[in-house]
């Protein structure tokens, strides 16, 4: 009887084991956020492009047009919002994903204008932002994303700052800079200092500008990639040092860089030529390009590296699918004239999941 008891209970044990794997394997939402700066609302995406839902920003005091950058937050239940009040203040808020409501708001009030926001592990949040005037210099804002507080601030750019770069486990922060040489600031956000600052024109009289780009670093966290718009070449920087390792020719006029967390691949926007690169980073080519019809004006990969989604505004502006593997669009939708930002969740860094 004992022993009858007893197999009872390692077969429920065994049962309800069983039951909670298969529940812990149930694929999670994959959500795909693209602001609308017209009706002041973030429409949600599944990862094949189906409208899931939209999102007023109504409630979180979010206006027409005021609309500036979306991400999602940690753990996906809320997205932080930039925007520009009506008074021309930048604001970063906290809204809740089910609804919209405002849940915290910062404001900057110093005559800046925010144009990158990238969320830190610690959690934290770290904002550069630009003043109207162009020779005033860009900055770095340094905020407590638990209560959306100030905790420091720092000149970083000579210029405007053009993209931001984090790396999460130990807190490092990589600005891309467009001053008068571009150049990449070294930032350590635990000690919120500037460490290095490297210029990216290389020297001597016939050496080529690197102009306006983007940056990202490698899946692995070790090398820092930087876009070169005039020069056509994509950087590779030592994280370590800034020091330009290599390079691959991709063509001019290239700009934001978005990397597979999952393989050596990355998708490099190109506006002039309203395409984006399907680059291989270990062999230092270009796979394929994709002609996507309009300029390309945000550009993120899936967590499993197999999808790219692409916002494309020509005659009309489309959120695109791309196979990272092929090099094709796999589906593309119209969204809002003046949608010009995307975010994806969980990203390609999230320490929560990954796609399936």
């Amino acid at each position: 009887m004992k022993k009858t008891v007893s197999s009872l209970v390692r077969t429920h044990s065994t049962a309800w084991v069983l039951l909670l794997l298969t529940a812990g394997c149930t694929p999670p939402p994959h959500w795909i956020a693209v602001g609308d700066p017209e009706s002041a609302s973030i429409l949600l995406f599944d990862r094949d492009l189906s409208l899931t839902d939209t999102i007023s920003l109504a409630n979180a005091g979010v206006g027409a047009m005021g609309l500036r950058f979306v991400e999602f937050g940690r753990g996906g239940a809320s997205l932080y919002v930039a925007d520009v009040g009506i008074q021309g203040t930048s604001r970063v808020s906290t809204v809740r994903l089910s609804d919209g409501q405002l849940l915290d708001r910062w404001e900057l009030n110093d005559g800046h204008v925010l144009e990158i926001t990238a969320l830190q592990d610690s959690p934290s949040l770290a904002v550069t932002a630009a003043a109207h005037d162009p020779a005033s210099p860009g900055s770095i804002h340094y905020l407590s994303a638990g209560k959306l507080t100030s905790v420091s601030r720092f000149e970083l750019c000579s210029g405007s700052p053009r993209g931001l770069a984090t790396l999460q486990e130990i807190g490092r922060g990589y600005v891309r800079c467009g001053d008068d040489g571009e150049s990449v600031v070294d930032l350590d956000l635990v000690q919120r200092r500037s460490v290095r600052t490297v210029r990216l024109d290389r020297e001597g009289p016939d050496a080529p500008l690197c102009g306006p780009g983007g940056i990202s670093l490698s899946r692995t966290g070790g090398i820092l990639f930087a876009s070169c718009s005039l020069s056509g070449w994509l950087l590779y920087l030592d994280r370590l040092t800034l020091e330009a390792i290599d390079s691959v020719a991709i063509g001019a006029g290239i700009s934001q860089i978005a990397v597979s967390p999952r393989s050596a691949q990355a998708l490099v926007s190109i506006p002039d030529s309203s395409s984006v690169a399907v680059v291989d980073l270990e062999s230092r080519s270009v796979r394929t390009r994709v002609q996507l019809g309009g300029r390309p004006t945000s550009v993120v990969i899936s967590g499993d590296g197999k999808r790219g989604y692409v916002i494309s505004v020509g005659h009309t502006t489309d959120l695109v699918l791309v196979d990272v593997g092929s090099g094709s669009i796999r589906e593309r939708v119209p969204v809002p004239t003046g949608s010009t930002n995307l975010s994806i969740w969980p990203g390609a860094r999230s320490p929560f999941m990954s796609w399936r």
